[in-house]
């Protein structure tokens, strides 16, 4: 007779449920913080425009006892109004028209298996969080 040895490791599946657990959390415990600021994308923009590709954050979600990773890019573009001053003011610069857009491509929670839809209206919150913590930090 033969036996039929199933996998030591059965992974739990999880939908985006998991992203509503997340930001209706009473508190958001980000483990690895958004590797990013406002201030360093305007610092490092090229011609007011700035993108950076595969970024990651790292979110403890209590509910699991797991740390949720969340791969995403960003584009950010502005606009800059520059006074060059005179005698008796310096030069001065305003950042106006701020764009800035996080396209969620991935996630990855270890000992699960999750079955997230990128396109889903709790994907989308959980990228307007991000782009609100980027410019609010």
């Amino acid at each position: 007779m033969i036996k039929k040895k199933l996998h030591p490791h059965q992974f739990k599946k999880i939908n985006e449920d998991i992203i509503f657990d997340l930001l209706n959390s009473e508190t958001i415990d980000c483990v690895n913080c958004i590797p990013i600021t406002r201030d360093e994308m305007v610092e490092c923009a090229d011609d007011n425009y700035f993108n950076e590709d595969y970024l990651e954050a790292e979110f403890y979600i209590e509910k699991y006892d797991s740390i949720l990773s969340v791969c995403f890019d960003i584009d950010f573009s502005f606009n800059v109004i520059s006074d060059p001053g005179d005698y008796y003011q310096p030069p001065e610069h305003d950042i106006v028209n701020e764009y800035i857009t996080v396209s969620i491509n991935s996630f990855y929670m270890e000992d699960y298996d999750l079955d997230i839809d990128l396109y889903s209206e709790d994907v989308h919150k959980l990228e307007v969080f991000i782009e609100n913590f980027i410019m609010d930090y």
